[in-house]
């Protein structure tokens, strides 16, 4: 028999129980200690009494932990492969649109430090007609079932002045013919005086994300402006001007070892503002990782790391639980509804679904790979043309193709991890990006093994995941 390459076990504290998961077929089980030393032994090649062993036998089968031969895993994979690069085929795009590397802060971390004010640049009519075509051709050949979704990026998109103003306003009023949506990534600065021009676009406006690294003095230290003045509380003044207009605001924390233990003082700010009342507020984790600048790295936090940091903060504050989610590799999702996240054969979206185009007319797979040659994959103006070797390497990416990956016990979790790591790593962006996935998915398990385990006995989880 041939027992799956994708089991994990996880043993959760002060109990005698674990968990055993795979996340090929997305089973979840709460086992004992002998299931474990069962499948063990089947690994070793020893037959067990069938009299003994015959209905656990058959439930490790049913459950896709066992096989009879490994030739029925393989075809599962394949099968599986095939149906999410179908469904990736027809996904929506999503098309990052730089208007100009040029922005009016001057924060630590930044990734695009090395392109920033090389160049006064600002997207041009000319180049936004060139987008255009370019985005309206790609969604029309990809045959895409749902519309695509254009991202205003920079540097500082809503940078001050008519011109740049005008700039956006053509953008959204090209979306808004298109009838696509947009999501806009501004430092808020400038969110206040934007307001009103945005206004008209209200309806294709999907949402504005902005960041907040703690709280004033925290966050000013951080992400001063170009000149060092805080720019705290500019930023929140056009947050209360955005929310009362009914403009949809994604709030981003972006954790290192830094400022992690702000993140508490900043969810009660959260609350004493009365934003987590409305319904379009919603502010998220993220965390500084690839491109940041080498002087930075040492405040880089692992994801293991920052999840259970962030476990211990759920644990202290029910505030915190209820306005930061952690998606945890799909638990969280696992602990509401049963049903785990499915596999991930490619962790990374850009070149397959995702495209960002930049002010100087160059084509690149994704928002962080913007501005730098390396990973260019073509040019949108002043003509179309792509480098299909680079092209290529983005497309072919996933964990089958690597052979690393493809022996990974955790790979359909990971799904090789970003590219650019592996670039910053490895120098190839081919390669895998290792991350942390076995402590991740244990601290994981171990917070939200209560839930898990009431949910055992429920009808979604015996026919979804958990048993």
């Amino acid at each position: 028999m041939h027992v799956s390459q994708y089991n994990i076990s996880f043993p959760i504290r002060e109990s005698e129980k674990f968990i055993l998961t795979n996340a090929l077929s997305g089973a979840v089980d709460i086992v004992e200690k002998e299931v474990l030393n069962a499948l063990e032994e089947i690994s070793f090649g020893k037959d067990l009494d069938q009299k003994i062993y015959g209905p656990l036998i058959g439930k490790l089968q049913e459950r896709g932990y066992l096989f009879a031969i490994r030739e029925e895993e393989d075809e599962i994979i394949q099968k599986m492969k095939r149906k999410l690069d179908a469904d990736m085929a027809t996904a929506p795009e999503n098309f990052i649109l730089s208007v100009t590397y040029n922005c009016n802060m001057h924060c630590q971390y930044c990734f695009q430090s090395d392109v920033l004010m090389e160049s006064s640049i600002t997207i041009t009519e000319e180049m936004l007609n060139s987008a255009f075509e370019f985005m309206r051709e790609t969604h029309e050949r990809r045959g895409a079932k749902s519309r695509p979704l254009v991202t205003i990026y920079g540097g500082e998109p809503l940078l001050p002045g008519d011109r740049n103003r005008e700039r956006i306003e053509s953008i959204l009023e090209r979306i808004s013919n298109h009838k696509w949506g947009v999501v806009i990534i501004s430092n808020g600065i400038t969110l206040k005086e934007y307001c009103n021009s945005l206004k008209k676009y209200r309806d294709v406006i999907k949402e504005i994300h902005v960041t907040l690294d703690g709280q004033r003095e925290v966050h000013n230290r951080r992400r001063p402006m170009v000149g060092g003045k805080g720019s705290f509380d500019q930023i929140v003044e056009g947050i209360d001007v955005a929310l009362d207009n009914a403009f949809p605001i994604n709030l981003r924390f972006v954790a290192d070892n830094g400022n992690i233990d702000s993140l508490p003082s900043l969810v009660d700010f959260m609350y004493e503002k009365g934003w987590t009342d409305l319904p379009h507020f919603t502010p998220h984790m993220g965390r500084i990782c690839c491109g940041c600048p080498g002087e930075y790295t040492h405040n880089v936090i692992p994801t293991d790391v920052l999840i259970k940091k962030l476990l211990r903060f759920y644990k202290d504050s029910d505030r915190i639980a209820n306005v930061i989610p952690t998606r945890c590799m799909g638990l969280d999702q696992l602990s509401k509804t049963g049903r785990p996240y499915p596999p991930i054969f490619a962790a990374c979206p850009g070149g397959k679904i995702e495209y960002a185009m930049d002010s100087k007319g160059d084509l690149y797979p994704c928002s962080a790979a913007m501005g730098k040659e390396e990973f260019r994959i073509g040019r949108y103006f002043p003509h179309y043309e792509i480098a299909q070797d680079r092209y290529q390497k983005w497309q072919k990416r996933n964990i089958l193709n690597d052979s690393k990956c493809s022996q990974c016990e955790v790979a359909l979790y990971c799904g090789g991890g970003c590219p650019i790591e592996a670039f910053i790593e490895k120098g190839d962006l081919t390669a895998s990006s290792c991350r942390p996935v076995l402590s991740t998915l244990s601290e994981g398990f171990n917070y939200f093994f209560p839930k898990l385990q009431a949910m055992a006995g429920s009808t979604v989880a015996k026919k979804t995941s958990c048993c």
